[in-house]
């Protein structure tokens, strides 16, 4: 099947069309990122401390505050800051927990970013 959007063509394939799929190992220098995979399911609220922050870097990145590049950097320090820990194994079973550790993660990457710059 092919469509027609905007003047570009997409071409969908059945999934029974594909015969070989093979995955390459992930180039850790070009995507330094990767490595936070594993921290992300250490403690039970780093998702929620690393997705704030990264909003919070993402957004200072898109208005051209900060460099992309900077976004893993900072993300790193936020694993590295001495309340880390605390917040990471705090319980993200009632909303109440979760807005506090969004709000910390969020004010902490602010901070990150204004010492930086």
């Amino acid at each position: 099947m092919i469509i027609n959007l905007n003047q570009k063509t997409l071409l969908i394939k059945k999934k029974n069309n594909i015969k070989n799929l093979q995955f390459l190992p992930v180039d850790n220098k070009r995507f330094p990122s990767i490595k936070l995979i594993p921290k992300m399911n250490q403690y039970r609220s780093t998702p929620i401390i690393l997705n704030a922050a990264n909003e919070i870097f993402v957004d200072h990145f898109l208005k051209s505050k900060i460099s992309f590049s900077s976004i893993y950097q900072y993300l790193s320090l936020v694993l590295k800051d001495r309340n880390y820990i605390n917040y990471a194994k705090m319980r993200s079973d009632k909303l109440k927990n979760i807005q506090i550790i969004d709000q910390w993660s969020r004010k902490l990457a602010l901070d990150i970013i204004n010492k930086k710059n």
